[in-house]
């Protein structure tokens, strides 16, 4: 988008904390990719390019945010990078997903929300490990899965109408480097997104 992502130093320098944000930039940028091949983008106030030519960095502010309408049904979507939507919050520590994604169906008051969270390690599920005899595939650690169902049941809005919390996020998911997506379809952690909205 505009100039791309340019490194202009040695991949081989960069640490761990450094692919890891990468990654999360990527996996922001192929979920716009994906969403702007089918649908029309309406707004964006999310990619600001530094002028110094080194980075594009993303702007990490609360009005950072992707639309999109579907042109044959006018639906909204919208893809907030590191933010919430506004009136999202939790009544205890505060939740900052990498990505949420909001539907707004053209039939319904209801917005849906998701949660698609990058996480750059992947269990290689070797054999012998706990890991391996539990799910016998690679995939996320548990304690991403653990952080998923956190931010799933942590981010509330607040009923106008009752005055009390309710839960927002539809699901939570969490984005991985594997190369095998049809194999990881054997996994419990993608089982479990029809099951619980989680994965």
């Amino acid at each position: 988008l505009m100039k791309g992502l340019s490194i202009q130093s040695d991949l081989f320098h960069l640490s761990m904390k450094d692919l890891a944000r990468l990654y999360e930039y990527w996996c922001f940028l192929k979920i716009h990719d994906l969403l702007s091949s089918k649908y029309e983008l309406l707004k964006q106030d999310l990619i600001k390019v530094d002028r110094t030519g080194i980075f594009v960095k993303l702007d990490q502010t609360q009005k950072a945010r992707m639309k999109y309408r579907n042109p044959r049904n006018g639906e909204v979507f919208t893809l907030y990078y590191n933010s919430l939507p506004s009136g999202e919050k939790t009544p205890t520590v505060g939740q900052k997903p990498d990505n949420v994604l909001t539907l707004k169906k053209s039939d319904s008051a209801f917005e849906y929300k998701y949660i698609f969270d990058a996480k750059y390690r992947l269990n290689p599920a070797y054999e012998g490990t706990p890991y391996h005899r539990v799910y016998g595939l690679p995939g996320p650690e548990e304690s991403d899965i653990n952080t998923m169902h956190r931010y799933r049941d942590a981010i509330v809005y607040e009923d106008g109408n009752r005055g009390e919390l309710e839960r927002s996020m539809f699901g939570a998911y969490v984005l991985f480097p594997y190369h095998d997506e049809e194999k990881f379809h054997e996994h419990k952690f993608y089982k479990s997104i029809e099951l619980v909205n989680v994965g």
